[in-house]
């Protein structure tokens, strides 16, 4: 569930409803709630997507980050969706996983009106967990990406966010498995 109060004083809640996504389409919902506390518009999508991460735009719009699942594959992806306050859909894409699993934990509108994602990424029996950054311009297209991958450790990005040059700051953790360093800190800066 995400939600933030809107330009207009209402509530935009979006609600994730993901039972068995690899079979069937899940749910993603959108609610605007009046200042009454009663529902002015809800529409639901039939997708198969989960939404994991949700940010509010400037403009009030919403830029929603999931995981997508190809329904005739089964291959996930990545997926990044516009959502304007009214519920409509601005623009919603998907994007190689860059292996077989991946999951963005973070979406973030950039200084210059496009996107930027970062999360996980694991490919099937091995040890190891990577990242990836998705750059995208204002219609979701792809300006660039980055994958941050070492044998034997754990690298996951668990945010990302502009910073005053116009890069970007990237946070999460890092660990060796051979042999074990435990569990550090992990900073990125991106120009």
């Amino acid at each position: 569930v995400y939600f933030s109060e809107l330009p207009d004083g209402n509530i935009g809640v979006l609600i994730s409803i993901t039972s068995n996504c690899g079979i069937t389409p899940c749910s993603l919902c959108y609610l605007k709630i009046g200042q009454n506390g009663n529902i002015v518009n809800q529409i639901l999508y039939n997708v198969f997507i989960s939404f994991l991460n949700a940010d509010k735009l400037p403009s009030g719009d919403f830029i929603i980050a999931g995981i997508g699942i190809d329904p005739f594959s089964l291959e996930m992806s990545i997926n990044v969706t516009k959502l304007y306050q009214n519920g409509w859909a601005g623009f919603s894409k998907s994007y190689s996983c860059f292996s077989d699993t991946c999951q963005p934990f973070s979406v973030k509108a950039t200084n210059d009106g496009g996107y930027i994602v970062a999360g996980y990424l694991y490919t099937l029996n091995s040890p190891s967990y990577g990242s990836f950054i998705l750059k995208l311009n204002s219609n979701g297209d792809v300006g660039w990406s980055k994958k941050f991958y070492k044998e034997n450790s754990t690298s996951i990005l668990l945010d990302i966010e502009n910073d005053v040059n116009g890069g970007f700051i990237a946070i999460g953790f890092t660990s060796s498995y051979r042999p074990y360093s435990g569990e550090a800190l992990w900073v990125l800066k991106i120009s």
